[in-house]
């Protein structure tokens, strides 16, 4: 059986958790069509807290997006 391969704009995603001390950290990923719908979710959620750590993090406000 062959099917066509489609194309189509998904929305993401990504959350790095830098949590309590001694709680370990966590990392989640999500993938949800433009209306909402969460199509795929992934958690990692046994990140021990020294192995992570997030500071200083930029968001998407803070960089300048300049056209095409």
């Amino acid at each position: 059986m062959c099917r066509r391969a489609l194309q189509e704009t998904l929305n993401y995603s990504l959350t790095i958790a830098e949590t309590a001390l001694g709680v370990p950290d966590a990392i989640l990923f999500t993938l949800s069509a433009p209306g909402g719908a969460v199509l795929f979710s992934a958690t990692v959620s046994v990140v021990p807290n020294e192995q992570l750590l997030a500071e200083d993090c930029l968001r998407i406000s803070d960089i300048a997006v300049t056209p095409f």
